[in-house]
């Protein structure tokens, strides 16, 4: 619905055209209203009781005091509710049902129009409200005969769902009962699983941990002996090794310290090349400053200095030339050395590996007999446990499979019983609000 003029306070604007010299046309007033009116209502009465011109020719101003009377067209309605997919609507607003207007209208003379505006000093209660067309098919009016047809199928329908409620409560009630029963069962079949599990876990891992005692005493006197040996022989390598790598690292200290001295004696070289150029360039400006015009001298003085720059440049391109070729024999001395650390690295290492291969080769064989007989005992013991365990975890399945399909069960039933009362409650409270209605 439209708001009547924002109900309270606002001005209507309306544009009425006349000649200059003649009053405007109240008849736009009232078509304007008819327009401004929300929908579904129509004007019945309009008009003016008192008019005055308060003007003058220069600003001319006209005044009118209006009465109007304005009713729906049809009865006019709202939605309170719905019951059994049913609308159920109440009469907002009585069909010709009139209301009174009043209000002044200003017209005045503006760029050669009249333009108006109405100030209403009084506003009707409007409820809001729509005429049945805009409501769905599927509805009743309140006080209908309709409507009371509904109330009653409502009251049996409720009846009926509240004696549904009762039956789905004591099922789930049962069903929850029967679920802790079955939970009950299976968590003490699972207890006794898991004893007799944890039973023959605890045996097998003692018979293991014999095995593996038998073994492990045969075999440390037989490692600690060879363990001596390999020391022994490594730290010979190890002394080789340590040798030669500080006579190469003697070398690269030396190295490193010639590399040094080079990149000094370039960097010295560069800056006595720069100060011999800037101290040319000085002394030729200097005298030229001295021998030319200033316009002269300020072109020669531009020219020396683009010379002098790149004079700079040349320098530094053979400086940065000479530091690319130190940095250069550096990095091959630096790889040199790294490829020769790394071959007397991999030789000690392959010596260690050597000694170590040896030494395995020779317990690998007791040890083998050994492992390959406590193998066999083991898997035996293994296959026995993880027969016990694809047991248990079968039960563990089986029993989650029936907790779950009954869960699953009970879980549907609490939704569909809740969906239930949610509804009931909705309708009840509905219904009881309808009822205190009177009928009109």
């Amino acid at each position: 619905m439209k708001t009547w003029f924002k109900y309270a306070g606002l001005f209507l604007l309306l544009t009425l055209v006349a000649g200059c010299s003649d009053p405007p046309q109240l008849e736009a007033v009232k078509q304007q209203l008819e327009q401004d009116i929300p929908d579904g209502w129509q004007v019945t009465k309009f008009k003016v009781e008192a008019s005055e011109d308060t003007g003058s020719k220069v600003e001319p101003l006209w005044q009118y005091r209006i009465a109007a009377t304005i009713a729906p067209k049809e009865n006019l309605h709202h939605k309170v509710g719905s019951l059994l997919h049913t609308d159920i609507l109440e009469i907002a607003q009585e069909k010709k049902q009139p209301f009174q207007l009043h209000g002044i209208a200003y017209s005045t003379l503006d760029a050669g129009q009249w333009q108006s505006r109405l100030d209403l000093q009084s506003v009707p209660p409007f409820r809001p409200g729509k005429p049945l067309s805009a409501f769905n098919k599927q509805h009743v009016v309140q006080g209908s005969s309709d409507y009371k047809k509904l109330l009653k199928k409502a009251k049996d329908a409720l009846t009926e769902q509240q004696q549904k409620i009762a039956v789905e409560e004591e099922q789930l009630a049962s069903g929850i009962a029967r679920y802790n029963e079955l939970n009950r069962q299976l968590q003490e079949k699972t207890r006794l699983s898991a004893d007799h599990l944890a039973n023959m876990q605890q045996q097998l891992s003692q018979q293991r941990a014999e095995l593996h005692q038998q073994v492990r005493s045969q075999s440390r006197e037989m490692s600690s002996q060879l363990q001596a040996e390999r020391q022994q022989q490594t730290a010979v390598f190890k002394q080789d090794y340590d040798k030669k790598v500080a006579e190469i690292d003697s070398q690269h200290r030396l190295a490193r310290a010639n590399f040094s001295a080079e990149r000094t004696r370039a960097r010295d070289a560069r800056s006595a090349e720069r100060n011999k150029v800037r101290d040319e360039f000085a002394a030729d400006t200097s005298n030229a400053r001295k021998n030319m015009a200033r316009a002269d001298y300020t072109v020669y003085k531009a020219e020396s200095d683009e010379k002098r720059r790149l004079a700079y440049q040349r320098i530094d391109e053979q400086y940065q030339a000479q530091l690319a070729e130190i940095k250069k024999q550096e990095d091959e001395h630096n790889v040199s050395r790294r490829s020769n650390l790394d071959s007397l690295t991999a030789a000690y290492r392959q010596q260690v590996a050597e000694l170590t291969e040896q030494q395995n080769n020779q317990s690998s064989n007791v040890r083998a007999e050994l492992n390959q007989q406590q193998q066999e005992n083991r898997s035996k013991l293994d296959i026995e446990l993880q027969q016990a365990r694809d047991s248990h975890q079968a039960l563990l399945q089986d029993n989650n499979r029936q907790l779950n399909e009954l869960r699953l069960q009970l879980d549907k039933l609490q939704r569909q019983l809740n969906e239930a009362k949610n509804q009931y409650g909705q309708h009840s409270q509905l219904l009881a609000r309808l009822e205190s209605v009177p009928d009109s």
